[in-house]
């Protein structure tokens, strides 16, 4: 299945030859594109999916700046080995009487919340549309099953390629979950030069006319007990019904619907 929410060409870079063979096999899935030799220059205006021998990553040569999915090392390794049921989002999805609630992440995107909530013990659904964030995603929870303190985190996590209201549709009542978890784009929290690189290039990639009041609307027919927001602690809530009641941090705040 193409991608043509991208507002820029992407191109394949394999490392090496022996990456070849796997740099066809996704353009021929996931994105009909050039395959580029590795003896080529990437182009200026491209976003360039690296294929290497260690891991899929996503560069833009405008940018300057390369994602990737490492749920060992840089930020959610850091607060995944200080997580805690005190740590904001876990209150936000925790509920009385039910222990490890179902969650349904229904904006994956890179993963990293839904695998923060996988460290505390809930079983997840991570649904992402985009098929190369899903690529990242999936890649980025292969090398994780891979190393023995984060495969016990990793199989409490379900990678789901489909649109989500889609998936919702699809499910039967028995599966409906108990929370449905929300993370919607919007211009980035953080205000280090990395990270609004970062969003930025995920911007360019699936763009930005998502549209949340629907996704909160079919989560609220769908969730059983709850439906979770993040957002900018300063932004107003999705237009719709008005949160049951928010928790706020320094810079995010969870709206938090009960159904």
């Amino acid at each position: 299945m193409a991608n043509h929410d991208c507002r820029f060409p992407i191109e394949i870079q394999p490392e090496s030859h022996e990456q070849v063979a796997l740099a066809q096999k996704i353009a021929n899935q996931i994105y009909p594109s050039l395959v580029i030799p590795p003896t080529q220059h990437l182009s200026f205006t491209a976003l360039t999916l690296l294929i290497n021998k260690q891991d899929i990553a996503l560069y833009s040569p405008y940018l300057k700046t390369t994602i990737k999915v490492d749920f060992l090392n840089g930020a959610v390794g850091y607060r995944c080995k200080r997580s805690s049921n005190k740590e904001l989002i876990a209150r936000a999805v925790k509920l009385k009487n039910i222990k490890n609630p179902r969650v349904l992440d229904i904006t994956a995107g890179l993963g990293r919340d839904g695998f923060i909530l996988a460290s505390l013990g809930y079983q997840i659904s991570m649904v992402e549309k985009s098929p190369i964030v899903h690529l990242l995603l999936k890649d980025g929870l292969k090398r994780a099953n891979q190393i023995p303190e984060l495969s016990e985190i990793t199989c409490r996590i379900f990678n789901i390629y489909e649109d989500s209201i889609d998936y919702i549709y699809r499910m039967d009542k028995q599966d409906y979950p108990e929370i449905i978890y929300m993370d919607p784009m919007f211009p980035e929290r953080n205000k280090s030069a990395l990270v609004k690189k970062e969003m930025q290039l995920l911007q360019d990639l699936v763009g930005t006319d998502q549209n949340d009041p629907l996704l909160l609307e079919v989560a609220l027919k769908y969730a059983q007990k709850r439906v979770v927001v993040k957002r900018p602690r300063l932004a107003p809530p999705i237009k719709g019904p008005n949160p049951s009641f928010a928790l706020q941090g320094k810079s995010i705040r969870f709206d938090i619907y009960q159904t």
